[in-house]
């Protein structure tokens, strides 16, 4: 034990002589005026840098290349979202009970301020929170999202939020970071609507907020579930238009001409060229053949191409990025249990749980502790945006959980029934409804317990 001791002291003065010693007196950190020679001399500069690919303030993370671009990568996640079926029910189950849930405003230390806070996100922005939410809600989708703060002084006596207009992400030419990789703001290019007039504008990272899904290395850009769900989105597409001309081929056939045994001039030949090409089934359509021709359709073979099972594959791969599989059971080829399905759908909500606390974090992180700052309240604890349950709750398992957890012969707390009421969909409780609390009391008799 002495010896493991005597070793423990020797390693502890060889750490301190290594790591402490080296780093100077209060002189000499008073001495180390430029910022270089601080990070050389002292550990608590930042030395390294996240390694993020950027040139000329684009970033080349992407090993594609047709989405390396980011203007080019945004051309085609537009195509995907509008006219992608899987893609629109992934929109749709990720922002609907999200937007749904109940969002409110912690106070924190000062009420007043809280309480302003709170009217200036729900009631006092140029544009409502919906519409907020749902633009942020396509971060997880794209990858990021811009918003910049527009700020004014309000009638309240704060300063506060105007509104967070949205910047369209394509419109990003030049991503502005410090030496170490930190984001100091970027560079627009875009038109103006009112005049139609293209300016470029440099916007500084305190007047913005970057909502990036799935940061790494420090990308702005992030990676959201149209890049995942891009490879499947191909297939599917390939394959759709494989089914479409196989299945206009089988139905339609194809038409040939035979020549008479002798042949035929060109010019006839020509003519029955484009007599084929204007083949078409119709209540008044007819056929004139010239004399010796032979003119019938082309046996293409069965069309036994599992086309449907290909595309379905690729319609659930696509759900998979987001958890979303159980929207496709038991549809076209997929079949799946009940067990299933409630299995991924409580996935599902976990996965919009750590969405919804995400968008929560950023904002009180980089919007509502900056407001708090520019109104110079001093260290507080400043307001927090929070939000409510998400999704649908099984009203069955609700009030099994309750009647364990409390006696069904005495009356429900009065927060545990506001609960209920508010999952149930039931009215409030009428303030006049006075009831009195009735206790049961069992007694035992001696009768009662001489009875078998």
């Amino acid at each position: 034990m002495k010896i493991m001791a005597t070793d423990l002291y020797y390693r502890t003065q060889r750490w301190w002589k290594d790591h402490i010693a080296g780093w100077g007196s209060n002189k000499e950190i008073a001495a180390a005026d430029n910022r270089e020679e601080r990070d050389t001399k002292f550990p608590s500069a930042e030395l390294g840098t996240t390694g993020l690919d950027v040139r000329g303030g684009n970033i080349y993370q992407e090993y594609n290349y047709d989405l390396q671009s980011l203007s080019s990568r945004m051309v085609v996640y537009e195509e995907m979202r509008r006219s992608e079926s899987a893609l629109a029910a992934i929109e749709q189950i990720i922002t609907l009970p999200i937007r749904q849930a109940d969002w409110r405003i912690e106070l924190g230390d000062d009420k007043n301020f809280g309480e302003f806070v709170r009217w200036n996100l729900f009631e006092g922005l140029s544009h409502s929170f919906d519409d907020l939410l749902r633009e942020v809600l396509l971060a997880p989708l794209y990858g990021f999202t811009i918003h910049e703060k527009v700020f004014e002084d309000k009638s309240q006596g704060y300063l506060g939020w105007r509104k967070f207009a949205e910047r369209a992400r394509r419109t990003v030419t030049e991503w502005q970071f410090d030496r170490t990789g930190g984001l100091e703001g970027i560079v627009q290019t875009g038109i103006r609507p009112d005049n139609a007039e293209m300016y470029t504008v440099e916007i500084p990272i305190k007047k913005l907020i970057v909502w990036t899904w799935r940061k790494e290395s420090g990308n702005p850009e992030g990676i959201g579930a149209f890049r995942q769900a891009y490879k499947h989105w191909r297939y599917k597409q390939a394959f759709e238009e494989f089914a479409a001309i196989r299945i206009e081929r089988q139905a339609m056939g194809m038409p040939k001409a035979t020549q008479p045994p002798g042949g035929a001039p060109q010019t006839e030949v020509d003519a029955v060229a484009k007599l084929l090409q204007r083949i078409r089934t119709a209540h008044d359509s007819g056929l004139l053949i010239p004399d010796g021709w032979l003119v019938d359709m082309l046996n293409l073979g069965p069309a036994d191409v599992p086309f449907e099972s290909h595309i379905e594959r690729q319609h659930q791969s696509i759900l998979q990025t987001v958890l979303g599989q159980f929207v496709g059971l038991g549809q076209g080829g997929d079949t799946g249990a009940w067990a299933l399905s409630k299995d991924s759908s409580s996935f599902f909500l976990m996965g919009l749980e750590t969405i919804a606390d995400w968008m929560a974090s950023y904002f009180n992180r980089y919007c509502v502790a900056q407001l708090a700052r520019y109104n110079a309240l001093g260290d507080i604890e400043p307001p927090r945006l929070v939000h409510g349950p998400l999704g649908v709750r099984d009203p069955d398992v609700i009030s099994s959980a309750i009647s364990k957890l409390f006696d069904p012969k005495l009356q429900l707390p009065e927060n545990i029934e506001e609960y209920m009421r508010a999952e149930l969909g039931l009215p409030d409780r009428d303030p006049d409804d006075v009831r009195e609390q009735i206790v049961v009391e069992e007694t035992e008799t001696e009768d009662d317990n001489n009875r078998d």
